[in-house]
């Protein structure tokens, strides 16, 4: 790339500019580290919701089905039987 050479000439360069030159790469590096940190973060955050997302539902399900339980041994505990 012409970029990089230029960049690697003037890097090589002493002085002012070869030491901005330095610095402004440094800090595109550690933007770019920060940002494939934050995506892992944010990956591993999205995962973590998704899984509790699906306990809740889980645990909605068994609540839903002990209660048509306790309905249902109401409801014939309630009902009136035929006499013989």
């Amino acid at each position: 790339m012409i970029g990089s050479e230029r960049a690697s000439r003037l890097r090589s360069r002493p002085g002012l500019l070869g030491r901005w030159c330095v610095v402004i790469e440094r800090v595109r590096d550690d933007f770019r580290r920060t940002e494939q940190e934050s995506a892992v973060l944010v990956h591993r955050l999205l995962a973590r919701l998704v899984r509790v997302f699906f306990e809740f539902l889980v645990l909605m399900l068994i609540a839903l089905a002990e209660l048509d339980t306790l309905w249902r041994r109401a409801g014939n505990a309630l009902a009136v039987r035929p006499r013989r």
